[in-house]
């Protein structure tokens, strides 16, 4: 009866998590809506899995129960799960999420890739709109209004991803490719770390395979993906232990390093250096820090080569790495280690149900097993700038800063598994494992792909709809509407009419000149078609709000109007 005890546990923890973040002020913005109307509605469905599963395996009939466990499906190999995965995922990226982008990351991702397909390492605003650039673009956009250079202000890796991918019209799809990619990768790494241990191999790549979390950021143009891939194939790379294994994954390293954010990597791949110590191995520490500290540099550097050497006389609004960690960094306070849990049992419940159960399984082999206890501390190091640094994610599936250590959790958790069923005595504890998991494939992923749409759809209606307008500027209130801000796009190559805007962004002066100098559409929270369902808000009173009534009055004018 041991393992039906983790599922006690961990829905139990969901709970406690919940409790955090309705009453206890973890999580805020968009993170906690998201919690709140998304993951918490998925802990009810976690439930009714545990408690059916339970029941039948416990009432199923001798004869059936033996007809269940002679099945054999030895036969599927990780090949069979990364195209099921790869398919199921292109047609979600249509039918799901829309082939939109539904967050400023995402968005990010492909404003730089139009760049890079121009052979630009940034756009230019034209001269008459560069007054109103930042209101035109996020301020995930680096943007300077004297030269009117704009370009993300993310690294550019997974932008430079997509561009290539794109070359050959798969751009869509890169998360998609790279994520069923990971799927060899794992079951790869797997037999690197057990050889001969296929049962361990296909069990992590099943369980990468059947993440809610892994499926869903395969359809869209965040980093997640090839996070996970870079670093399951970083970590393939460097367990080969020869000269071609080092030199491949201080490439890949570097290149993990510019996917999205520069520390992603370092603290994923720290403990395996480990390995250099004993035995000691000073030629092989060197060549991994000179070639990392010359990689990372050129990352680093991207905000000087994408927007600031064109900053002569002006200050440049683009941040360095060490102002922004400087600007976030603190300790972390009560509300701060309440967030980083939620969001961590919110990355265990977008995972398949029989993860916890699995890892509590391999808990005891952790002390003799170094590999587990490298992959655990590869984990352990890569939570750590998020309780110090940025606690809560804003959007994401799941919790999105873990993705890229969804496969060496997959891991820990396959030894476990694998552990487990080999060790079971009690046929129905394995029947209610097995239903479990095939529950978490049938009925979790179908209730999640309907939850991402739900909340998708507003806003790719939204965006179609602002940019649909016979108008030459589209002001979209990014004050009242929830999120409001990221439905205006503008593209940094080929500026198209109408030219997008945020309320928030522009002054009372500056909606009264575009009003004089051309056709002006507001699209407020009454002016978006209502079965669109975006939400809004009051305007409250205080300063904030005299000045959004009078941007209001100035659009609402005889000028305004008159187009």
């Amino acid at each position: 009866m041991s393992i039906w005890k983790t599922p006690v546990w961990l829905l139990l923890a969901f709970l406690l998590a919940a409790i955090a973040v309705i009453s206890g002020g973890a999580t805020f913005g968009i993170s906690r809506y998201f919690f709140v109307n998304v993951d918490l509605f998925g802990l009810i469905f976690a439930a009714i899995i545990f408690v059916v599963a339970g029941i039948l395996a416990w009432q199923m009939p001798p004869g059936l129960m033996q007809a269940v466990r002679s099945l054999n499906i030895a036969y599927i190999r990780p090949w069979h799960l990364a195209i099921i995965a790869t398919i199921l995922t292109i047609l979600g990226t249509h039918f799901v999420y829309q082939d939109y982008a539904f967050s400023m990351d995402e968005w990010m991702t492909r404003l730089q890739a139009e760049i890079f397909s121009n052979r630009h390492l940034s756009g230019v605003v034209p001269q008459e709109w560069r007054e109103y650039g930042r209101a035109m673009y996020h301020s995930f956009a680096a943007y300077d209004p004297l030269s009117g250079r704009v370009a993300s202000d993310y690294r550019p890796g997974m932008a430079a991803l997509y561009s290539a991918f794109d070359l050959v019209g798969l751009g869509l799809y890169t998360s998609s490719l790279v994520n069923g990619l990971a799927i060899l990768l794992v079951a790869g790494v797997a037999l690197q770390l057990w050889p001969g241990r296929r049962d361990i191999a296909m069990l992590a790549a099943f369980l990468v395979f059947s993440s809610q979390q892994a499926l869903a950021a395969a359809m869209t143009s965040y980093a997640m993906s090839a996070h996970m891939c870079f670093n399951l194939l970083w970590l393939y790379l460097f367990l080969r232990n020869d000269w071609w294994g080092h030199i491949g994954a201080v490439l890949v390293g570097g290149a993990t390093a510019a996917l999205h954010q520069i520390h992603v990597h370092l603290f994923f791949a720290a403990p395996f250096f480990l390995l250099f110590l004993r035995p000691f191995r000073p030629g092989m520490l060197a060549f991994y820090g000179l070639s990392y500290a010359a990689s990372h540099a050129m990352v680093y550097s991207w905000d000087w080569w994408s927007v600031n050497r064109y900053l002569s006389n002006s200050p440049p609004e683009a941040r360095n790495l060490l102002e922004r960690v400087l600007r976030i960094a603190r300790l972390p306070s009560v509300n701060d280690i309440l967030t980083v849990s939620a969001n961590l049992v919110r990355f265990i419940a977008w995972q398949n149900l029989i993860l916890v159960p699995m890892i509590a399984a391999a808990g005891r082999a952790l002390v003799h097993d170094k590999w587990l206890r490298l992959l655990g501390a590869s984990v352990l190091t890569s939570l750590l700038p998020y309780i110090f640094l940025m606690p809560d994610q804003g959007h994401g599936w799941g919790y999105r800063y873990l993705h890229g250590l969804i496969g060496p959790i997959a891991l820990i958790a396959a030894y476990g598994g694998a552990k487990l069923l080999s060790a079971a005595k009690n046929d129905r504890n394995v029947i209610f494992l097995g239903m479990v998991a095939m529950a978490s494939v049938f009925v979790m992923l179908p209730l999640r792909a309907w939850q991402i749409r739900g909340e998708v759809t507003p806003y790719f209606e939204a965006t179609a709809f602002a940019g649909s307008q016979d108008a030459d500027v589209v002001i979209v209130d990014s004050k009242r509407i929830f999120i409001g801000g990221d439905i205006g796009r503008n593209s940094a190559v080929a500026l198209a009419r109408p030219v997008q805007m945020r309320l928030t962004i522009l002054s009372v002066a500056q909606i009264g000149k575009l009003c004089e100098d051309h056709s002006v559409v507001y699209l407020g929270p009454d002016q978006f078609p209502k079965e669109f369902g975006l939400r809004s808000f009051p305007v409250e009173s205080g300063e904030d709000g005299a000045e959004y009534r009078q941007k209001i009055e100035v659009l609402n004018s005889a000028a305004c109007q008159r187009n």
